[in-house]
């Protein structure tokens, strides 16, 4: 990123449904050893991330053929230190393959 604008978002989700929204000047002093962006549990991994607005759509789907669609503005902006919020209620075994974001 050359910008980071206010106004506009990382919208990150991992394989186990968490979903984080982060505001992207967050992001705009980055330190010589990088910066962590999300926090993952043991045997997750950050599945997808997008630059957003703040109002769209996102859609999740799983392996298993279960999706979800909500307004992104349902998920409440969170510093660099959260977690995340449970995007996604999925059954053992199934897991997220997807994230889609449309205005």
């Amino acid at each position: 990123m050359k910008d980071f604008v206010p106004d506009q978002f990382v919208l990150m989700v991992t394989r186990h449904g968490v979903i984080k929204k982060s505001e992207l000047t967050e992001f705009d002093h980055p330190m010589a050893r990088g910066i962590i962006v999300v926090s993952l549990d043991e045997g997750d991994e950050l599945i997808s991330a997008k630059i957003t607005h703040g109002d769209n759509y996102v859609f999740l789907g799983s392996r298993e053929g279960q999706a979800i669609r909500f307004m992104e503005s349902q998920v409440r902006s969170m510093g660099r230190q959260a977690r995340g919020v449970r995007g996604m209620d999925l059954a053992e075994g199934d897991y997220l393959v997807g994230m889609e974001v449309r205005g």
